[in-house]
């Protein structure tokens, strides 16, 4: 994952910590989610390769 904005490390005598782009956050805390769910970025890897023309749109979704 490549980060667009910079990334402040902070330090102290007991711990460190980095800072970050709350935009950044949001698209790791996203990852993060994703990948808790079983088969989940499995799946979304499958259907990105997937051709357009076969795509199915999705108000046509049976939910």
């Amino acid at each position: 994952m490549q980060l667009s904005n910079d990334i402040i490390n902070v330090v102290s005598d007991k711990r460190s910590y980095v800072i970050i782009d709350f935009n950044e956050w949001k698209n790791i805390a996203e990852t993060i989610y994703i990948n808790n769910i079983p088969g989940m970025a499995e799946a979304i890897k499958k259907a990105s390769k997937e051709p357009l023309d076969e795509s199915i749109s999705i108000d046509k979704l049976e939910w």
